[in-house]
């Protein structure tokens, strides 16, 4: 569905103290944005040559920006076209757009199938990528070679460098770091397989990482377990949330997060 005269749309958020919100689409045939409704924009020009930062709203990402130190110029999120939520986690996009605005970082955001798809992801992730003309974007995986390798296989294709600044052989010393660093993460999805669904809702804390069962990624990188940052160094409050219902889905339970 992505090529030829077809568009892909999606939203560039900024906050007020960078600049004023603008909903976009994304010519996937030149390249060039429009507003919806208005003429072309060519976004390119805004961040051209700049960082994007793949951004799950979890403790991995929010560790990358960390370790980045300013060296951001933008977040990029996904979110699912039939229910607004994240891949993955029963939490809606309002809330990444309210980590977005602590944060004050513009945050992109591409509308992915649901049920998802990675080859459908992949195309429009390389439609934006092309569109915005940005020079590099950076992961929070730690240790999946194979993941690692196809990102850089596909940002390779499009012209644009990888980088993953969280990369690590030894996930225990990452999940103290992450937490040593002042990230609050709460737990919002577990694999009822390998994690108790009791688990779900609380933080991300040396607690939570000596109750794990033995064997466990301390980081879920295998899909154990999946954050939802409440709180990150350099924000100047921490995001008011409420819980929902616990969900359960085949092998997979999840805890709603709304805003408060």
């Amino acid at each position: 569905p992505l090529v030829g005269e077809a568009h892909l749309h999606f939203r560039l958020r900024r906050t007020p103290a960078r600049l004023v919100r603008r909903t976009c689409a994304a010519r996937v045939a030149d390249g060039t944005m429009r507003r919806m409704g208005a003429g072309p924009v060519d976004a390119s020009r805004m961040i051209r040559g700049g960082r994007l930062l793949s951004w799950s709203g979890g403790k991995d990402s929010a560790y990358a920006l960390h370790l980045l130190a300013g060296d951001v110029d933008m977040l990029l999120t996904t979110y699912l076209e039939g229910s607004g939520d994240l891949p993955h986690v029963d939490v809606p996009l309002s809330l990444v757009r309210a980590q977005a605005e602590l944060l004050g970082l513009p945050l992109l955001e591409v509308p992915i199938p649901d049920p998802w798809s990675r080859v459908v992801y992949e195309e429009r992730m390389a439609a934006v990528l092309r569109a915005t003309g940005i020079g590099s974007v950076a992961f929070g995986d730690l240790h999946l070679e194979e993941l690692r390798r196809a990102r850089e296989d596909n940002l390779a294709g499009i012209g644009v460098t990888g980088a993953f600044p969280c990369w690590t052989r030894d996930s225990e010393s990452r999940a103290r770091e992450i937490i040593d660093a002042g990230i609050e993460a709460v737990v919002v999805c577990v694999d009822t397989r390998r994690l108790h669904a009791e688990f779900l809702g609380r933080r991300f804390d040396r607690a939570l990482l000596k109750d794990m069962p033995a064997g466990l990624d301390a980081c879920g990188e295998g899909g154990e377990f999946q954050t939802f940052v409440v709180h990150q160094p350099g924000a100047p409050s921490r995001l008011t949330y409420r819980t929902g219902p616990v969900r359960h889905a085949g092998d997979f339970s999840t805890l709603r997060l709304e805003p408060a």
